[in-house]
């Protein structure tokens, strides 16, 4: 994403922000919760990223019309249909991932428990493989498995982006708290550029404190949600 981003860096052009924010935030969802590469960012699974904004929309319209409440209305509308296909389409990947990963669940004699894997430290542990460390604990089935990596694909990949915009908006009209990060970033990484490492994760404390503050002051989550039809200027102090 930096890459993408340091185009503008010498200009003073405006740009959307959250096109990149919501390829990446899948990208990185799509990683941690299954393991996979989805490369949204470079547009290589165009199809699947495109699904995924579809059914949010949906959801979203379902939250913000009232028409959409009633089930009568939905299914006469063609809402429900046109759910359903985009909703099979995201299935049909998840539903490989899960039959792949089974597989190699069941490559284990004895399966191990998370905290082995963990303790092996042989691989980056996904949401996917703690569900299979406990499928047989809870009789979870693989629709059990395919709703939580569903759910988390759909809504993960949103919040991510929402919550890293509303972080970069509050350091940016705050810039005595960025150079703060920028120095703590500094410190722990040193002077030769590299990638963040999980040891490096532990180190940013403050930068930990401002993601947790904004998380407080705009957290992504809302109870009652609005959308605009038409830009509108926020004050600095905004």
């Amino acid at each position: 994403m930096l890459e993408k981003l340091d185009k503008y860096c010498d200009t003073n052009e405006t740009f959307d922000l959250l096109p990149y924010l919501r390829r990446y935030g899948m990208d990185v969802v799509a990683e941690t919760t299954m393991g996979i590469s989805i490369d949204a960012q470079n547009c290589s699974n165009d199809q699947y990223y495109e699904t995924l904004e579809i059914v949010f929309n949906l959801m979203w319209a379902r939250i913000r019309y009232p028409w959409y409440w009633f089930a009568a209305i939905r299914w006469l509308s063609g809402y429900d249909q046109k759910l359903d296909y985009y909703c099979n389409i995201c299935k049909k990947l998840t539903s490989q991932i899960i039959a792949a990963k089974k597989k190699e669940w069941e490559e284990f004699d004895n399966q191990p428990s998370i905290e082995e894997l963990s303790a092996g430290g042989k691989k980056q542990l996904t949401f996917i493989d703690l569900l299979f460390s406990v499928r047989d604990k809870y009789n979870l089935t693989d629709e059990d498995i395919r709703g939580q990596v569903d759910m988390f694909m759909v809504a993960g990949s949103d919040s991510v982006s929402a919550q890293i915009g509303f972080n970069l908006f509050a350091l940016g009209h705050r810039q005595h708290y960025q150079e703060k990060v920028y120095q703590e970033i500094r410190n722990v990484t040193g002077d030769t550029p590299r990638d963040i490492t999980m040891d490096d994760f532990n180190e940013l404390k403050y930068l930990f404190q401002c993601i947790c503050e904004t998380g407080r002051i705009t957290p992504n989550i809302v109870v009652i949600g609005r959308k605009i039809d038409i830009e509108i200027d926020l004050s600095m102090n905004y």
